[in-house]
């Protein structure tokens, strides 16, 4: 299969995942650049004169098509493949979806990665913070089992670009700040992730598999 274009992206990380899981629902291919060299590569002028942010995800397509920012690159490979069902013809529904992603990446993904950045913040790390940050995800949580209770998916009966993002913040969740205790809270959550990832299109993807057990904790340098 002929590739879409590149994708600028490390293995371990979440967005760059995400886009990933999406090409590969959508039986699209994305060249992952081998000798891409983090973080030092994306900051030289080849780069930057592609992509002004000099972050990752970023994406350039056959045509020298060139994005970054992880929620406009998945749009549009989703775009790609209108026949997947991942994006709507119904402007109700794909504002749905647009406010399902945008909650997932603010009130969930972004809770994980400030607390796994407040973890290695050495002596900058305040417990109180931590406290607070556990308790905006843990209510962000509360909401989307709410919404979990009646629904297989987070938008209509089939899965959309809404649901790929969110089991890609509750990946890195589940490996930081999802822990058994909270797990025990949130069987629909629980199952609804399980189903995305074990869809067939999506098994190959480097999803959490292994749960953490406890909430990854400050560990003070001795």
């Amino acid at each position: 299969m002929t590739p879409i274009g590149k994708l600028w992206t490390v293995s371990y990380q979440p967005t760059g995942m995400r886009i990933r899981a999406i090409a590969a629902f959508c039986g699209l291919s994305l060249e992952i650049p081998d000798n891409f060299n983090f973080p030092v590569d994306n900051r030289s002028p080849e780069f930057e004169s592609k992509f002004l942010s000099g972050m990752i995800p970023a994406f350039q397509g056959n045509d020298g098509f060139c994005l970054f920012e992880t929620t406009a690159i998945a749009e549009y490979v989703a775009s790609l493949a209108p026949d997947s069902g991942l994006l709507s013809a119904s402007p109700k529904e794909l504002a749905l979806i647009h406010q399902w992603v945008s909650y997932a990446d603010t009130e969930i993904g972004r809770y994980t990665n400030q607390t796994v950045k407040l973890l290695y913040s050495g002596p900058l790390y305040n417990k109180e913070t931590h406290e607070q940050l556990t308790g905006y995800q843990t209510r962000s949580f509360d909401a989307l089992e709410k919404h979990l209770s009646n629904r297989t998916f987070f938008v209509s009966d089939r899965i959309t670009l809404a649901d790929i993002t969110m089991a890609s913040v509750l990946s890195s969740a589940l490996e930081h700040t999802l822990d058994a205790a909270l797990r025990a809270k949130y069987p629909n959550i629980i199952e609804f992730y399980e189903r995305i990832i074990n869809h067939p299109n999506m098994k190959d993807i480097n999803w959490a598999r292994e749960y953490i057990e406890k909430a990854r904790e400050y560990v003070p340098k001795e």
